[in-house]
């Protein structure tokens, strides 16, 4: 009786074992896998102006060495656009008006690179108070 039990407890444990093991070999595997933003995942984050997304998505891409399609390319220019304003007004607030004047001469360079995309300058100025 005792040899039984034990033999159904290791029996249990073998089959624990044999489970535990895919788990962790499929989630090994995920792990690998690299995820990149596409266009759609920009143009979505510029519609909902969520501009500190559209940021993070960039420097993801640009981390992991992602093609930048002409379109995206206008994305890139958003996000740079958004990343410089927010810096300016920063450096506004503290009396830092050399480096304001270097993130303002950075916006209006992005600003230039928007395209059809230029309507998010204008909302990234109006949602950080700053004038046009």
């Amino acid at each position: 009786m005792k040899n039984r039990i034990l033999n159904l407890v290791i029996g249990l444990m073998g089959v624990l074992l044999a489970v535990l093991t895919v788990f962790v070999i499929v989630g090994l595997r995920d792990a690998g896998r690299v995820y990149h933003y596409d266009e759609e995942d920009f143009l979505r984050s510029v519609r909902e102006q969520n501009y500190s997304s559209l940021l993070y998505h960039v420097y993801m891409n640009e981390a992991d060495d992602i093609p930048v399609s002409a379109d995206m390319e206008e994305c890139y220019a958003a996000a740079r656009y958004y990343e410089a304003a927010t810096f300016y007004k920063a450096y506004l607030a503290c009396g830092r008006t050399r480096e304001a004047a270097e993130k303002k001469a950075i916006m209006a360079e992005q600003r230039a690179l928007l395209g059809e995309l230029d309507y998010a300058a204008s909302e990234i100025n109006k949602k950080l108070g700053l004038e046009e």
